[in-house]
């Protein structure tokens, strides 16, 4: 009985890897997540995590994103970009704008570090982390013109396929346009947004573009 005690819980620990392996292999990658997690895998988990469309998770799933983050250890979430970008956008959908930008600011100089432009992956990864920035430096800083570079630097890195990305960034580079009185180029950029929005289903960036559209044709 001792033994079997003592044997338990590497035996658990096995168990729920078999189980995490099952379930990713079938999809369910949200239990092959939890598995993870219940076993100590946390590496398993976080290439799992890295593996999801993580914009449905801070948009939609925030409940069950901070569940897998509070339960990973901390060095192993900022070690990792992905899961850095989706710790930064929870924290800034619970309000917490400085420690937000913080954990976006540590992430993007991580892949600054790696020599971005010699990797696909961390290139879009700084593109997503420059879209992310866009958001303090023209909602909370009032800063158009980090706001309008940072736009647009993340509009070459971030591919065409990562819409809620994109779309975030011509929402704040036309933002930052109407500033400048670049009109017609605001209206360019603000038509993108709303186009993107049409895919991503996505009503507070649609609310946020169309407030900028108003906000154009008022000064037109």
């Amino acid at each position: 009985q001792s033994r079997f005690k003592s044997e338990f819980p590497q035996k658990s620990a096995e168990v729920y890897l078999k189980a995490h392996h099952w379930y990713a292999k079938e999809g369910l990658f949200e239990e092959a997540i939890r598995s993870a997690i219940k076993g100590n895998h946390f590496v398993q988990a976080a290439e799992t995590i890295n593996k999801l469309d993580i914009q449905v998770y801070w948009c939609n799933e925030r409940l069950i994103a901070r569940d897998w983050l509070n339960a990973l250890p901390d060095e192993l979430i900022l070690s990792d970009s992905w899961l850095s970008i989706l710790l930064a956008y929870i924290t800034l959908s619970e309000g917490r704008l400085r420690d937000s930008e913080m954990v976006f600011d540590q992430a993007l100089s991580d892949i600054v570090e790696k020599d971005s432009f010699d990797n696909a992956r961390n290139s879009m990864l700084r593109g997503v982390i420059l879209a992310a920035k866009s958001i303090f430096s023209y909602h909370h800083h009032m800063n158009w013109n980090d706001a309008l570079s940072q736009v647009n630097l993340a509009l070459r890195l971030i591919p065409t396929e990562l819409v809620y990305d994109r779309c975030l960034a011509y929402l704040h580079g036309g933002g930052a346009l109407i500033q400048f009185g670049e009109l017609t180029q605001a209206e360019e950029y603000l038509l993108y947004a709303f186009d993107l929005t049409q895919k991503n289903n996505s009503s507070g960036q649609k609310l946020l573009t169309l407030g900028n559209l108003g906000q154009l044709k008022l000064i037109q």
